[in-house]
């Protein structure tokens, strides 16, 4: 806090308001429309490319590497980006057919989409912000490793506010051994994914009336402190 001038106004849950009207129905969509494999594990990270850096990208292919069965899901299809990524997936001893490159699609199918993959894998220094949000409405959980700036913190913020902090991890090591944990343990695994689905509509992350009256009730402090001179 001391790096801001404004006086900041904790909200007591989450900062990230959410339509939850939003459809979240069972998506009907098929692996294959996407070009993913009906059997295996699907990793995805579907955030903006130049969120990808080398250090995380490395702990992607170690996950990889570990779960023979498993695909990455990516975004930037057809884009520099494809070539530079297969690229480095090789280099790290992984056959690039195990990247899979979508691109972007109608919002009727982007949303539901999420719902084809197993588990998000989040970007570090910058995390999936309304893309979290989003995956996880859909029922997709999201792996994710607190940094040590903000924007590195976002889906860890998220994920507290779902009352789902088991998806919140400390440092690579971390990360690397739970997306792995999830991969080969199929029962833990379904236990969380289905305790994601539930909390979609009883924790505060998602309970938009909520986050309303949180807001509003800020604004009210903001001005109370201004007419008392403060």
């Amino acid at each position: 806090q001391g790096e801001w001038h404004e006086q900041v106004i904790h909200l007591p849950h989450t900062l990230y308001p959410y339509d939850n009207e939003v459809s979240n129905a069972p998506a009907n969509l098929a692996r294959a429309d996407f070009g993913l494999p009906e059997n295996g594990f699907v990793f995805c990270c579907l955030n903006n490319s130049y969120k990808i850096e080398p250090q995380i990208f490395e702990r992607w292919m170690n996950i990889l590497q570990a779960v023979p069965d498993s695909v990455l899901w990516l975004l930037g299809k057809g884009l520099d980006v494809q070539d530079n990524l297969e690229r480095e997936a090789e280099a790290h001893g992984v056959d690039k057919s195990r990247l899979v490159f979508t691109g972007r699609v109608p919002l009727e199918q982007r949303l539901p989409r999420y719902q084809l993959a197993d588990l998000f894998l989040d970007t570090y220094w910058v995390n999936a912000h309304t893309t979290a949000i989003e995956a996880l409405w859909q029922g997709l959980p999201l792996l994710t490793v607190t940094a040590d700036v903000a924007s590195g913190r976002v889906a860890a913020s998220v994920l507290h506010a779902l009352e789902m902090p088991e998806l919140v991890t400390h440092d690579f090591d971390e990360y690397e051994r739970l997306a792995i944990f999830y991969a080969r343990n199929p029962a833990e695994y379904a236990a969380m994914r289905k305790k994601l689905g539930a909390k979609r509509y009883t924790a505060p992350m998602y309970n938009t009336k909520l986050t309303v009256k949180h807001i509003e009730r800020a604004y009210r402090m903001i001005w109370e402190r201004h007419q008392a001179g403060l």
